[in-house]
């Protein structure tokens, strides 16, 4: 029986190396990895806008190589006691290439992925957040 239990605590073991360990570690070492390896944003600006319309967004950005990404954008309202009340946040993932380039114009519901998520315009005056 002795000679069996070597070589089934080695092939359990080099299954949960395999399965467990060796993924883990290599998620790990890649979220390591800055994203301006894949990614420079430069800046952006959102123009001030109307309650109830979508404001202008601007972005300069350079896509250095070619990725996937999962991406959010949400909306808060500045309260008035500074603090940030959430409106709402849209999600998606896309396909980033080099030779990408932005349409001349832009606004929130462009990049927050509208129509095919439901509008998501400040209803309300006051000072937003984008993140």
């Amino acid at each position: 029986m002795r000679r069996w239990v070597s070589p089934l605590v080695g092939a359990s073991l080099g299954t949960v190396l395999t399965w467990g360990v060796v993924p883990a570690l290599g998620d790990i070492l890649y979220q390591m990895i800055p994203v301006s390896r894949w990614l420079d944003v430069r800046a952006i600006q959102v123009e001030p806008g109307r309650a109830g319309e979508s404001p202008d967004v601007r972005v300069e950005r350079y896509i250095r190589r070619p990725f996937t990404a999962n991406w959010t954008v949400t909306l808060r309202r500045v309260t008035t006691a500074g603090g940030h009340e959430h409106v709402c946040s849209r999600n998606g993932e896309n396909d980033y290439r080099v030779s990408a380039t932005l349409p001349p114009a832009t606004d929130l519901d462009w990049w927050m992925n509208v129509p095919v998520n439901t509008p998501c315009n400040p209803s309300q005056p006051g000072r937003y957040v984008v993140t």
